[in-house]
């Protein structure tokens, strides 16, 4: 199976552990279903071997901001 993490347009992709997901969604003040989604057959998606539920930190570089961090739900 091809790396596709290595890949210079793909940003970094995290798995987030139930204690950073309970402080994501309380800062925010949102439930998990009102995350973005990303399917479980996404390309990054199968080759982390994320499930259906997890959530996925994902930060992508900005020109204004320096970096965007976003949050998704495995679909």
């Amino acid at each position: 199976m091809y790396n596709v993490t290595k890949h210079e347009m793909v940003p970094p992709h995290t798995i987030m552990n139930p204690e950073q997901v309970a402080q994501i969604l309380k800062r925010y003040r949102i439930t998990e279903k009102q995350l973005p989604k990303i399917d479980r057959h996404d390309a990054v998606a199968r080759f982390m071997g994320l499930r259906v539920g997890d959530i996925v930190q994902i930060i992508r570089p900005s020109e204004t901001a320096g970096r965007y961090v976003t949050y998704r739900l495995v679909m």
